[in-house]
């Protein structure tokens, strides 16, 4: 007997159903019913809630839209991306839609029909920002391609061999980007059964059982940021930081035996490439090489320890952190964060946002932090010239951390610096 295909049934055309069946997991975790799905990521803007950074959901935070485009551009970047699971809840039995295909010790294998409209079916307990980040970048990519292949039309129409090169160039990459929209996946964790009570419950465990990762442990383990790898490396071999950074706190207290943490660091890192306003970006993340940093901070290091005696004994073991905090600004990590954005201004030269070391600037960084060491002495006080800079109070250990403030004393001293005069007092006199 010979089978024939009905050339007219057109039943398993997937745009037509109500519903889209994905292989899943079935377990229970406490007395609820979990299903694991593997998610392709070209499915998240149509199938899961997309964060609103103007409305937050119910039961949920606001969404921070920088964040989340920082993870579209992670993602996007990085082949080799890890992200945790996306956990979503639901106060729909989706166990009536789960076709159980094999079982073992509990664990359940199958087939589950989620409806098409589960976007307004499925709530975000964790992941928005992931969400949010996929949604962009698949937007993105569409768009970019469209303007692409727009241009590449215009390019042909004119004979611009090179647009047309260009255009090809810039097509291919964004296409394989959609490839690996369709190919990658993403787990995707739903408990069923979920009331609203029980959501905004379960949002607040999760906030209140996790414990978040210090940004002193983030720099020790992230390889991404060239300030990161750049703290690394000379938190390793530097004279003056060998031995003496905190990779587990942001902060170091009084009896702290390291001289700063790898937060602090990696601020310093940022204001001698960057300045004490300068951001780091995509672009300049893959432009600026570690060597080359490694080198700027490197020589604002060098300076340090040639200008402030108390710090050349620190580098020799002749006095440690701890004594140096007793009374010396030398120890506050803000003091070497705003040095570092005064060695910027003197120091380096910046082309085509492209930052070099200039070593008549380097001298002229150390001659003046030659002539501010006297002035390290803490608590300030009144008669100290750095009173008059406006962002110490009498008695401090270290100025004000305000951004603004930061901003005001890298003016202020680099002022003085380009001047080549000696600080003022407080009653305008010099010292």
């Amino acid at each position: 007997m010979t089978t024939t295909t009905d050339p007219l049934d057109f039943t398993n055309l997937s745009g037509y159903r109500a519903k889209l069946e994905v292989l899943a997991t079935r377990y229970g975790q406490g007395a609820r019913s979990y299903f694991d799905i593997a998610l392709p990521l070209h499915l998240i803007p149509t199938h899961l809630p997309i964060p609103d950074p103007e409305q937050p959901f119910e039961g949920n935070r606001r969404v921070d839209l920088n964040h989340a485009q920082k993870f579209a551009a992670y993602w996007r970047n990085n082949p080799k991306w890890t992200a945790p699971p996306l956990l979503l809840d639901t106060n729909a039995e989706l166990g009536q839609a789960f076709e159980v295909k094999a079982r073992a010790f509990g664990v359940e294998i199958g087939v589950l029909a989620l409806p098409h409209n589960a976007v307004n079916v499925l709530d975000i307990l964790d992941g928005q920002h992931r969400i949010l980040g996929w949604t962009i970048a698949a937007r993105d990519i569409a768009r970019e391609l469209k303007e692409q292949r727009e241009q590449l039309r215009a390019s042909r129409s004119v004979g611009d061999d090179v647009g047309v090169s260009v255009r090809t160039g810039k097509i291919a990459e964004l296409e394989a980007l959609e490839q690996r929209l369709q190919t990658e996946y993403v787990t995707l964790q739903v408990v069923e059964g979920i009331t609203v009570a029980e959501h905004k419950q379960a949002f607040a465990d999760i906030t209140n059982n996790a414990k978040g990762i210090t940004k002193s442990k983030t720099v020790e383990f992230d390889s991404v940021s060239v300030i990161n790898r750049v703290t690394r490396e000379l938190a390793e071999t530097h004279e003056l930081l060998a031995g003496r950074i905190d990779f587990e706190r942001d902060r170091t207290q009084r009896n702290n035996t390291a001289l700063l943490s790898a937060r602090n660091l990696s601020d310093i890192v940022k204001h001698v490439a960057l300045g004490i306003s300068g951001r780091m970006n995509v672009r300049r993340e893959a432009a600026y090489k570690d060597q080359l940093v490694t080198q700027l901070v490197q020589a604002y290091l060098d300076t340090l320890v040639q200008a402030f005696p108390r710090l050349s004994d620190v580098a020799a073991d002749e006095t440690s952190p701890v004594d140096l905090r007793r009374d010396s600004l030398l120890a506050s990590p803000t003091i070497l964060r705003v040095l570092a954005g005064v060695f910027y201004e003197l120091a380096i030269d910046v082309d085509d946002d492209m930052p070099s070391l200039d070593r008549a600037g380097t001298q002229r960084a150390e001659d003046f932090f030659t002539r501010l060491a006297p002035h390290m002495d803490a608590p300030v006080t009144k008669t100290n010239p750095l009173f008059a800079s406006g962002v110490f109070e009498e008695g401090a250990m270290a100025p004000s951390s305000r951004s603004q403030d930061l901003r005001r004393l890298v003016t202020w001293l680099t002022g003085w610096a380009q001047a080549g005069t000696e600080l003022p007092t407080q009653n305008g006199t010099k010292r």
